[in-house]
C-alpha cells in the first residue's frame, strides 16, 4: 500500500489542471493551473533501470506544473484536455526507442497573439 499518492485532474466548469498529494488522506501539496494562463506544454521522460515514467508540463507565466502518467487520474484529465490543447494525446511519443535516454518533445503551444480557443498543435 503507498502512503503517499498524487492525483492529477481537470474541472472543466473551472477550467482548472489541479495536482495534489496526500499522506494517506491528509493533503500534504496542492497546484493548479487555469488552462486559460498556459502558454505552451511538453512532455518528457525519465528512463531508469527500474521503469520509465513520462510527464507532461504545463507551462505558464507564473511556472505551471508538471504532472506524471503515474499520477491518479492522468489518463482521464489527458483525455478531457485534449479537446482544449490539441496535441497533448500525444504525450507518449516522448518515449525514445533507445533505452535510458532522456527525450522530450513540445505537445502544444499558444500562437502569439491569441487566447486559448485559438491554439495550434505541433506535429
Amino acid at each position: 500500500m503507498e502512503s503517499i499518492r498524487t492525483y492529477v485532474s481537470f474541472d472543466p466548469s473551472k477550467r482548472v489542471v489541479s495536482q495534489k498529494t496526500c499522506f494517506f488522506f491528509i493533503v500534504i501539496n496542492r497546484k493548479s493551473v487555469s488552462v486559460d494562463s498556459v502558454e505552451w506544454i511538453d512532455a518528457f521522460n525519465r528512463d531508469a533501470f527500474t521503469h520509465d515514467e513520462v510527464f507532461i508540463r504545463f507551462h505558464t507565466d507564473g511556472g505551471g506544473i508538471v504532472v506524471s502518467e503515474f499520477d491518479k487520474g492522468f489518463t482521464e484529465a489527458v483525455a478531457a484536455l485534449a479537446g482544449i490543447f490539441p496535441g497533448i494525446e500525444r504525450w507518449n511519443d516522448v518515449t525514445p526507442e533507445t533505452p535510458l535516454t532522456e527525450a522530450g518533445l513540445t505537445l502544444w503551444t499558444r500562437p502569439r497573439g491569441s487566447d486559448s480557443e485559438n491554439a495550434t498543435r505541433l506535429d
